[in-house]
C-alpha cells in the first residue's frame, strides 16, 4: 500500500498529463476482459521473444529514426477505508486523477503537459455522542514541462466543519529535480517486447511472483494474477491485470493497460477494532502523435 501511495506522489510530480488529441478518455478503473487463447507463462514469453526476433531489424531501424516519442497517459487511483474502534469511527476516501501526454526526446529530455486532481474526504465520530466531524481537501492544477523546466500551477482547498480556506501556488523547477520513480525509464527504455512487463511491475511496485494466467489474441497479450492472504487478524485479496498491444508486425508496444484492486479487512480479534480498505488503480499508456508544448509566461512563477 505504501508503494502505491508513493507512486501517486511520483506520478503527481511527473507523468499525469492532459489529453493527447481529441479521443475519449479510457475508463481505466474498469476490469480488463481477456480475449483469445489461454496459454502458459512460457508460451506467452516465447510468443513475445519470437516476435522480437522476427521484427528485430525493422524495429531497430524504426526506433533509431525517431527523434522523440510521445505517449498519452491516464492514471486513476481511488482508496476507500472504514474503521471502527471502541471510542471512534472513521470513514475516508481519497482519489487521484491524472491525464495527459509525455514526450521523450532521443537525448532523454522529457516534455509534458498535465492536469491533475487529488481529493481527500473524511468523517469521524466519537461513539459517545452523535456529532460528526467532516473534512475535505483537494489539490487541482496543471504541470507544463518544456526545455528542462517544469511549471507547476495548483489550487489547494481545505474545508473543516464548514470552514473553508484556499491557497494558490505557481512554482517552477528543473525537470531533472523531479522524482519520476521509474516511469521515465518505462517510456524511454521499457516500451518494447518482454521488457514492458518487468518495467511496469517495477514502476508499480507489484509482487508478480505467483501463478499468473496469460491470453494471446493477435497483437495483444493479456496477463492476470490473483492473490489471497489471511491469518487470524487480517485478510486480503488482490487482482492485477495487464493488457499489452503490440504494433502490427512489430515488437514495439503500441499501448498498455493496467488494472489493480486490493481489498483488505483487519481486526484486533477481540471485537474492539475493525477496519476495511479498498484500493483501485487504473493506468493506460499509448503512443500518440508528437505534441507542441509552450512554456507559460513565467512572471508569476517562483523557483521552488
Amino acid at each position: 500500500m505504501k508503494k502505491i501511495i508513493s507512486l501517486v506522489l511520483a506520478v503527481l510530480c511527473a507523468i499525469s498529463l492532459v489529453a493527447c488529441g481529441g479521443g475519449k478518455s479510457t475508463n481505466v478503473l474498469s476490469k480488463i476482459k481477456p480475449s483469445g487463447e489461454k496459454v502458459s507463462i512460457d508460451q506467452a514469453g516465447n510468443y513475445i521473444i519470437e516476435r522480437q526476433n522476427a521484427y528485430l531489424e525493422s524495429d531497430t531501424a524504426k526506433l533509431e529514426s525517431l527523434t522523440e516519442q510521445w505517449y498519452k497517459i491516464d492514471v486513476k487511483i481511488v482508496e476507500e477505508s472504514e474503521s471502527e474502534g471502541t471510542t471512534r469511527e472513521y470513514n475516508t476516501k481519497q482519489s487521484f486523477k491524472f491525464s495527459g501526454v509525455m514526450g521523450v526526446t532521443k537525448s532523454g529530455r522529457i516534455n509534458m503537459k498535465l492536469e491533475f486532481e487529488v481529493v481527500s474526504e473524511g468523517e469521524s465520530k466519537w461513539n459517545s455522542h452523535e456529532e460528526v466531524a467532516v473534512m475535505s481537501q483537494s489539490v487541482k492544477g496543471k504541470i507544463i514541462a518544456v526545455d528542462g523546466v517544469a511549471y507547476i500551477e495548483a489550487k489547494m482547498t481545505e474545508e473543516v466543519d464548514g470552514e473553508k480556506s484556499t491557497e494558490e501556488i505557481k512554482v517552477m523547477q528543473p525537470v531533472e529535480d523531479m522524482d519520476f520513480d521509474g516511469f521515465d525509464d518505462l517510456v524511454s527504455e521499457g516500451f518494447y517486447g518482454t521488457e514492458i512487463f518487468g518495467a511496469l511491475i517495477e514502476a508499480l511496485g507489484i509482487d508478480f511472483s505467483g501463478e499468473p494466467i496469460f491470453y494471446l489474441d493477435g497483437d495483444k497479450v493479456y496477463a492476470e494474477l490473483k492473490l489471497e492472504d489471511a491469518d487470524e487478524y487480517e485478510a486480503a485479496d488482490a487482482i492485477f491485470q495487464f493488457e499489452v498491444v503490440y504494433a502490427e508486425k512489430s515488437a514495439i508496444v503500441n499501448s498498455v493497460r493496467f488494472y489493480g484492486e486490493v481489498n483488505a479487512e483487519g481486526s484486533d480479534g477481540m471485537g474492539g477494532y475493525s477496519a476495511e480498505n479498498q484500493v483501485k488503480l487504473g493506468l493506460s499508456i499509448s503512443e500518440c502523435e508528437p505534441q507542441t508544448v509552450k512554456a507559460p509566461n513565467d512572471d508569476d512563477y517562483m523557483w521552488a
